[in-house]
């Protein structure tokens, strides 16, 4: 018998050379020493390294060591041991799928009657992880393991610490960036170098664009893997070993995106150093340089790419694309400089009461010191003259422009040829504020370093950059259920914490005099109190009938002293007669009279403008008037009422409000819900204080008065109590979501109050919502994990149709859902936007796409789900993440290694 034991599985063996060198080394071990420790190399398929880990290997006969487990079974030594700098190569990992899928099946039976024997040991609990991860059940990893880590007590083994590798890197793989964050950061607390920690923080952190703490950690983990090549004797396993290329590329991409081009050129370059210079790794990264902008950085590799490996062909196109990102710099340091040192374009080709709503954050950036050029109609020149802090103005002659929007046919020639110096500029910041595909083609074209609002893509895809804009154009499906009004949505395009603000309008000492010397030729003196009537609007079905805007006049002219003030446009003179004609001698009509300046000084002196929903509401409401705002057809008061505080709106509330502006109306049954009597009670609580009569206001009639909130959002407060329904307290409570979403800070108020739980338990609605939030709950769950793997599996080159087809499914079930149940079709068309800016790719990065998309979607509706009454809330006995993963392995999923990362 000899010395020494050796212990080696059938699917190992020694590095040839590691023979003589454990022959060498034996003889130098010191005698009381009992065991000693070899590295042990894992190998994938391909022969690559999956990770690597020291166990105890050799021990001298008869010294009582013995192993412990019949799965994944642990030496148990005896005495001192020593490494001896031996590697053993295992092959257990690079079998067939056909035998992996009999090595799953075998192990996961034993672990499961361990765990029968012993359900509270941690290391079965490991293992069964272990097992569900390699076989890339990834949701039953994460599940099973979370719940694995109380069993763990402290000092904590190297099992504990695997295991957080397990359930970060499959949360990783499950596009839940922010679980394997968490799980990593709780691992560095009690062990400050775990390598594979330190590598799923730098991936996880570059996902959720934390670039600054990416490269912390990635710097973190370079040093440590090359303190561990130095010194391989540590007690923990390292997964991530044959991951290393990827996390250095990461770094370097991160590095570059924080403004440290020679951190991430030295990145760069060890990630192709890693990898012997591998082609693959070496085009990803030229084409983040190519996107990105990062042209020297480009170059500089792309030179010794090309010295290694001449003439290939992945590399040609990359010479001629930095070429021309080098003339695109050339041409911006000889076009006229930026005007100013921090310059914002913003595109706003709108009309009056968008330009003017655009005041606030034309404000905001004018305390930030930014310099404002904006870019408006040529009809829109004077309003924009009118406007404070605005830099400079360029106008677009919208002559044979408008109406092709939708089809996209304006050449950019055209355009250039219309504003071709604005375009040559270069600016910090564009805006889109003009959400038509004229105005995302010209945000396409300009140059900007930061795009925020709606882009067009070189393929003619409509692309949306900015949550605020995406929600936007998501509500617009469901628009009674936004909360949030236009203005703020465009200020946070800034994603800053908002200031107070209101809209304004300079007007110039010319035009107040002109306006005060129109008032006197009508008799009118300074003291005389004025009511403003605007009782035109762009489109029918937002115009109260002008039958009713005269009884108003009359009851007015009855019972009070104002005098009235008629504004319009020329052609709308004949109904400002009509309404003239109902109060005579107490109504001054100024139909067509006057100019914007001059309206908006007139405007200054009325207490109060009553009006439909247009341009002059916002414009009184610019100059300090208080505005009753009337809100008809199509119009959402939450969205576009005068925004400021104090103003009042009312809304009818039917069936059909607001309708689609695609729809055409006939009946106009919202017009015969508001009356004049109704309209006077709040026209006179608003001129004397007072409450409303609401025995006499028509139940299907909203009132309410506007004002701001404690994060300097608008909000409006109804003035009829008891009038509200399940609708509105299902749109405060999205409106409670979205808010804390887009602006990141939650407010300490409750989720849920008494009010909100007697709709929640009375209303027949509640029921509907709920149980089809909880299936539409199910099939994102489910289209996310179908979706993760399938990213994952194709990766691999393995077939995958089965599973498309069930994503497939799943996909087209989401959007039935949305169709079935309208109150739902906020959460739905949030996943239909998001996955619409999807880029062309392989199918891997398409599925990948797809995850992060869905996994947003599934933090959406588990942040709502924490708002709703958890007493209504129940499950269905659906099948659990684990059972949907094992369907997928049946539908011909392949085998995804633990250590490989999606």
């Amino acid at each position: 018998m000899g010395d020494w034991i050796l212990i080696i599985d059938a699917d190992e063996r020694l590095r040839p050379e590691d023979g003589v060198l454990l022959r060498e080394n034996l003889a130098a071990v010191d005698p009381s020493c009992d065991h000693l420790y070899f590295t042990t190399r894992n190998l994938s398929g391909k022969g690559g390294t999956l990770s690597e880990c020291t166990h105890i290997r050799m021990f001298r006969n008869g010294r009582g060591i013995h192993y412990k487990g019949i799965v994944h079974n642990q030496a148990v030594p005896k005495g001192r041991g020593a490494y001896l700098p031996v590697t053993l190569l295992h092959y257990g990992y690079a079998l067939s799928p056909e035998k992996m899928e009999q090595k799953y099946r075998r192990t996961l039976s034993l672990i499961r009657r361990q765990l029968r024997a012993e359900p509270e040991n941690p290391l079965y609990h490991h293992n069964l992880c272990l097992s569900l991860a390699n076989h890339g059940d990834y949701a039953e990893t994460v599940k099973t393991g979370l719940s694995a880590l109380n069993l763990f007590t402290q000092p904590f083994p190297p099992t504990y610490y695997n295991l957080i590798y397990l359930i970060a890197s499959s949360a990783l793989a499950l596009g839940d960036a922010e679980q394997a964050l968490v799980v990593s950061r709780q691992a560095l607390e009690t062990e400050p170098m775990h390598l594979d920690s330190l590598w799923i923080l730098t991936m996880a952190s570059y996902r959720i664009g934390a670039y600054d703490q990416a490269v912390e950690y990635g710097e973190r983990y370079a040093r440590e893997i090359a303190a561990y090549r130095r010194n391989p004797l540590r007690p923990l396993p390292v997964n991530t070993l044959g991951q290393v290329p990827p996390l250095l590329a990461t770094t370097g991409y991160s590095a570059a995106l924080c403004d440290r081009s020679d951190l991430a050129l030295r990145f760069f370059r060890k990630a192709l150093q890693e990898s012997d210079w591998n082609i693959d790794i070496a085009v990803k990264i030229l084409h983040f340089c190519k996107n990105r902008g990062q042209r020297a950085t480009g170059q500089a590799l792309l030179a010794r790419l090309q010295e290694r490996h001449p003439e290939h062909p992945a590399l040609q196109p990359f010479s001629a694309a930095f070429a021309s990102l080098q003339e695109e710099e050339n041409d911006q340091t000889e076009s006229p400089p930026a005007p100013g040192a921090g310059s914002v374009l913003i595109i706003n080709l709108c009309e009056l009461g968008d330009l003017i709503q655009a005041t606030p954050l034309i404000e905001e950036l004018a305390a930030r010191n930014m310099t404002v050029t904006l870019l408006v109609r040529k009809d829109r020149e004077e309003t924009a003259r009118h406007l404070p802090h605005v830099g400079r103005i360029i106008s677009l002659n919208m002559d044979h422009l408008d109406g092709r929007e939708e089809n996209g046919f304006t050449a950019d020639e055209e355009i250039r040829d219309r504003i071709g110096d604005l375009l040559d500029e270069s600016f910090d910041l564009l805006l889109n504020m003009t959400h038509t595909r004229l105005g995302a083609q010209i945000a396409r074209m300009a140059r900007g370093k930061h795009k925020q609002g709606m882009l067009q893509t070189e393929g003619n895809q409509l692309r949306i950059r900015g949550e605020a804009i995406r929600y936007l154009k998501q509500m617009l499906t469901h628009r009674e259920l936004n909360n949030l009004h236009v203005v703020d949505l465009h200020r946070l395009l800034l994603e800053e914490p908002l200031e107070k603000r209101e809209l304004s309008f300079q007007i110039s000492e010319e035009e107040w005099a002109e306006a005060m010397e129109m008032l006197q030729a009508a008799g009118i003196s300074p003291e005389t109190p004025l009511i403003g009537i605007q009782p035109g609007a762009k489109e029918a079905r937002k115009r109260w009938p002008e039958e009713s805007y005269a009884r108003l006049a009359k009851k007015i002219a009855a019972d009070r002293k104002e005098t009235l003030l008629l504004f319009g446009v020329a052609s709308e003179a004949l109904p400002a007669s009509r309404i003239e004609a109902a109060a005579p001698g107490r109504v001054v009509n100024f139909t067509g009279k006057t100019g914007l300046g001059t309206l908006a000084a007139l405007l200054s002196r009325c207490r109060v403008l009553i009006s439909n929903d247009t341009g002059t509401s916002h414009l009184a409401a610019a100059v300090g008037t208080k505005v009753l705002s009337l809100h008809l057809g199509h119009v959402w008061f939450r969205e576009t009422a005068p925004y400021g505080e104090g103003h009042v709106a009312l809304q009818v509330k039917t069936d059909c409000s607001p309708c689609s502006p695609q729809k055409t109306c006939t009946d106009f049954s919202c017009h015969r819900e508001l009356t004049p009597e109704t309209v006077y009670h709040v026209l006179r609580m608003m001129l004397e204080g007072g409450r409303l009569p609401a025995e006499q206001i028509p139940p299907h009639l909203g009132i309410y008065r506007s004002g701001f909130d404690r994060q300097n959002f608008l909000n409006h407060q109804s003035l009829l109590p008891g009038n509200d329904n399940f609708i509105d307290t299902l749109r405060e409570l999205y409106g409670r979501l979205w808010q804390e979403r887009l602006t990141g800070r939650k407010e300490e108020v409750p989720k849920f109050d008494e009010r909100d739980e007697i709709f929640f338990r009375t209303e027949e609605k509640s029921h509907h919502f709920l149980e089809s939030f909880r299936r539409l709950k199910e099939k994102m769950d489910e289209a996310l994990e179908v979706a993760s793997t399938l990213a994952a599996a194709s990766r691999n080159g393995e077939a995958v149709s089965e599973g498309a087809r069930r994503f497939k499914e799943l996909h087209a079930a989401i959007g039935e859902l949305g169709r079935q149940a309208p109150l739902l079709r906020p959460l739905t068309e949030y996943y239909e936007i998001g996955h619409q800016q999807i880029e062309a790719g392989n199918f891997p990065e398409v599925m990948q796409a797809f995850a992060t998309v869905l996994k947003n979607g599934c933090n959406l509706l588990k942040e709502l789900k924490e708002i709703l009454p958890a007493d209504r809330f129940t499950d269905s006995p659906s099948k659990s993440s684990g059972e949907t993963a094992m369907s997928l392995k049946t539908a011909g999923f392949p085998q995804i290694d633990p250590n490989s990362q999606a």
